[in-house]
């Protein structure tokens, strides 16, 4: 239980006056500029930088629209992806619906473990967007993601194996078993001109707050060092809010506030109202397009967490910086760098960064990327850690992207009898 002594007191409020401060600055719902394009946006519409991470709903929803070039044009979904292109058709034009469909599995194998050295899982989402209301000046929509997970022939998830194997943090982000739930519904409502966006809902924080382009393990990085923020303890798509004001299309300021109590998915509005966990989180950005390189995206983060349990006896604070740059057509650099002093991570500090490529070899939409970090843990008595990661994507079909992946965690934080250990994982992501 949180304390209540005076000092406790001052600190909690100083933090919150902190994060109260901060909110009348920031948080973004992110610009995630599309792997196949270099061409500058329209700056008339501002639409595209609400887009979020690569994760969100609505980026997904945009991505099935293009047919990716591939090893081979044909693949056993390509008549139901037809037809789904068909049924969106005709949704859309009758009530302004459009839904996707992804199927993604993993298998990851590690050199030494403190227990089962494998793990494995599949992931099935089925998403969509309404929009009930559109005009000259506004639109809104009401956005909604179900998601079921299951492992399979292992013991374990891949979502547990970086505590198997003692890393400080996963050796994914995600893909951990979870029986089929509405992971998220919210309302997404566009104002003055497509200027200011605010969420309400059921909603998913980390698609929202300190972002890269390069930060989803259903497409890129598989380590949550690159995929996740280890500082940063998001709350489990709980009840919330935030909005993004973006006067100019080269910053915005964004701020958001959730049911910080983690543990559940099922967090309900009157969960929001009654539970005194909160999380709050704010956000300023700078997206500037550099003449000869291309989009930029430069973020500050700060956020506030309370107590959470009875296990955790202080509230908790920290900031981030994470950036991204394009470097022409092809590459993309990011670098990130997080801080939290509190007892809600494992991990005190990160820094992260590393590049990806858009098709390395050929005219095939493939990806690749390595990637570098260090941390350190909250517990000072455990020794730092770095990991070390990269990945192909091979786009074998327009539905279908086969990953190989290889991770080296070196001086694991909780295996102090391990130098190295070795990750390799396979990931096939179906969509549709």
């Amino acid at each position: 239980m949180q304390s209540t002594g005076p000092t406790s007191q001052a600190t909690g409020f100083r933090r919150s006056a902190l994060a109260a401060a901060l909110g009348i600055l920031a948080v973004t719902v992110e610009a995630v500029a599309q792997e196949d394009g270099q061409a500058k946006p329209d700056q008339r519409d501002a639409r595209h930088l609400f887009a979020g991470s690569a994760d969100d709903v609505l980026s997904r929803l945009s991505d099935l629209r293009f047919d990716r070039k591939s090893v081979t044009t044909f693949d056993p979904f390509t008549g139901v992806r037809a037809e789904l292109k068909k049924l969106n058709k005709t949704l859309q034009q009758a009530a302004n619906l459009r839904v996707g469909f992804a199927w993604t599995s993993l298998y990851q194998i590690a050199s030494a473990s403190m227990g089962p050295n494998d793990a494995a899982t599949s992931d099935f989402d089925f998403f969509g967007r309404w929009m009930p209301l559109r005009t000259r000046i506004t639109m809104g929509y009401v956005i909604f993601e179900t998601q079921a997970r299951n492992n399979f022939f292992t013991d374990i998830t891949p979502n547990d194996l970086g505590a198997a194997i003692g890393s400080l943090w996963g050796t994914v982000n995600g893909f951990n078993s979870q029986s089929f739930n509405l992971k998220q519904i919210y309302w997404q409502q566009f104002l003055f001109r497509n200027t200011f966006t605010y969420r309400v809902g059921k909603l998913d924080q980390s698609n929202v707050f300190n972002l890269n382009r390069l930060q989803s393990d259903n497409l890129y990085f598989l380590n949550a060092a690159f995929s996740d923020n280890p500082t940063m303890p998001y709350p489990d798509n709980g009840f919330g809010t935030d909005l993004t004001w973006r006067p100019d299309p080269q910053w915005y300021v964004s701020y958001g506030i959730s049911n910080g109590d983690s543990g559940s998915v099922d967090r309900t509005p009157d969960k929001f109202l009654t539970d005194v966990s909160w999380f709050t989180v704010a956000e300023v950005g700078l997206t500037p397009w550099l003449d000869g390189l291309g989009a930029g995206h430069y973020r500050l983060t700060a956020w506030y967490s309370d107590a959470k349990s009875a296990s955790v006896h202080s509230d908790s604070a920290g900031f981030a910086l994470s950036f991204d740059q394009s470097f022409g057509p092809k590459w993309i650099g990011f670098l990130r760098y997080g801080y939290g002093d509190g007892e809600l991570t494992t991990t005190q500090q990160i820094v992260a960064g590393g590049f990806g490529i858009r098709r390395p070899i050929g005219e095939n939409d493939d990806f690749a990327g390595v990637g570098f970090s260090w941390g350190r843990p909250t517990d000072t008595s455990l020794r730092e850690q770095m990991v070390a990661e990269g990945f192909y994507r091979l786009q074998w079909s327009p539905a279908i992207q086969i990953t190989a992946d290889a991770q080296l965690i070196i001086n694991p934080s909780n295996a102090p009898d391990q130098d190295v250990v070795t990750v390799f994982g396979v990931r096939l992501r179906i969509t549709f």
